[in-house]
């Protein structure tokens, strides 16, 4: 092995002590997240445990992120695949991870840059542009942009990455006011175009919510409609078991990017609706997984919707953020009676009486408002 074969190896592996210093852990936690699967090391054998720089890189650069991340192959089918349709959403991307991958704080710089810049091709080119209107160095922002680059090898051949002018891009999301100008999408993306509802409720229900959830579940789904919901615990996982059981096409929206999963305890369901339905995030691969993205995807659940139903009596402020957000995009919410207004839920007095909620006091009555509605 000559010397300057010997000073690359050098420098893109790591030891475990090495990689510890790196990220600015002690070993044992480096060998906890080895442990759990958050990093993955190249080689392990009685000698040393040995890890790629560049992968514990991506571990510093993201910090402690939500979800476990759903091992895949690494490949690059789905960048030679689809070169042309994601080459803009990867330049958007590594804008956007200067933004703390929020959409809307991006825009503005998004939309300047387009202006001088061709989104269809690498960023490479305009790099001192691009670098300089970023405020960092070239060296800094190919880094940003490889690690942005090595997140979409994550995702699988078959997954889609759709713009807001693509055909597949939800009509009524369109609509919103902001949308956000990518999807990835695992599954079905055809179901995107059918009638979708979205079923909300409690993370910890008691059984009359839960029994509540699946009767209009299957009801809804019977009658044709594409259920959706946000793959939390509680509600969410009673409504996406009932219609995945049921062998019926669903929509799980997503918190975290397509490789990650959260709660860890619904990972299998996740796979299992990307086989007979849809899942979908608005988060690229490379995206840490932040709480303040939860709520924010509630804006892409209603948004695909024609209307949304709660399934909860005791209404916490905080958890309904898609009440309001639905609201603002005119959509019809129906709500079942609160079993009191106290001064835990105060708030919910604004929303009762305005236009576009539909009050419900048990299943049957649902089905007696929504045949009125329908018709």
């Amino acid at each position: 092995m000559d010397d300057k074969l010997k000073s690359i190896i050098a420098e893109e592996i790591m030891f475990a002590k090495e990689a510890a210093e790196f990220l600015g852990i002690s070993v044992q936690r480096l060998n906890k997240l080895v442990h759990k699967g958050d990093i993955i090391p190249v080689k392990m054998n009685p000698s040393g445990t040995l890890f790629l720089k560049r992968d514990l890189e991506e571990r510093r650069y993201s910090g402690n992120s939500i979800g476990k991340e759903i091992q895949a192959p690494r490949n690059v089918e789905l960048l030679k695949n689809n070169k042309d349709s994601i080459q803009e959403a990867i330049n958007y991307f590594a804008i956007q991870s200067y933004f703390n991958y929020a959409y809307k704080k991006t825009a503005p710089a998004y939309n300047e840059l387009k202006e001088k810049v061709d989104f269809n091709k690498p960023l490479f080119y305009k790099m001192d542009l691009v670098a300089g209107y970023l405020g960092v160095t070239n060296e800094e922002f190919l880094s940003r942009y490889e690690s942005v680059l090595r997140g979409f090898e994550k995702l699988l051949a078959t997954d889609h990455i759709i713009g807001i002018n693509d055909e597949y891009y939800p009509f009524e999301l369109k609509r919103i006011e902001g949308p956000p100008p990518f999807l990835f999408l695992r599954g079905h993306r055809e179901l995107l175009n059918k009638p979708i509802v979205s079923i909300i409720g409690s993370k910890e229900p008691i059984f009359e919510e839960q029994d509540l959830a699946y009767k209009i579940t299957k009801f809804l789904a019977e009658k044709g409609y594409i259920i959706a919901s946000g793959l939390a615990k509680g509600i969410d996982t009673v409504v996406l078991n009932t219609v995945v059981n049921n062998r019926m096409p669903s929509i799980g929206v997503l918190g975290t990017p397509l490789n990650k999963a959260y709660p860890k305890e619904n990972e299998q369901l996740q796979k299992d609706m990307a086989r007979d339905g849809l899942v979908i995030s608005q988060y690229c691969p490379s995206s840490p997984g932040k709480r303040w993205q939860f709520p924010i995807r509630a804006i892409t659940l209603s948004g695909i919707s024609q209307f949304t139903v709660v399934v909860d009596k005791k209404y916490q402020e905080g958890n309904y953020k898609q009440i309001e957000y639905s609201l603002k995009q005119g959509r019809v919410i129906f709500m079942p009676y609160p079993y009191k207004i106290d001064s835990n839920n105060k708030w919910l007095e604004k929303y009762i009486n305005k236009k576009g909620i539909i009050l419900y006091r048990d299943y049957d009555d649902f089905i007696r408002q929504i045949k009125i509605v329908l018709s």
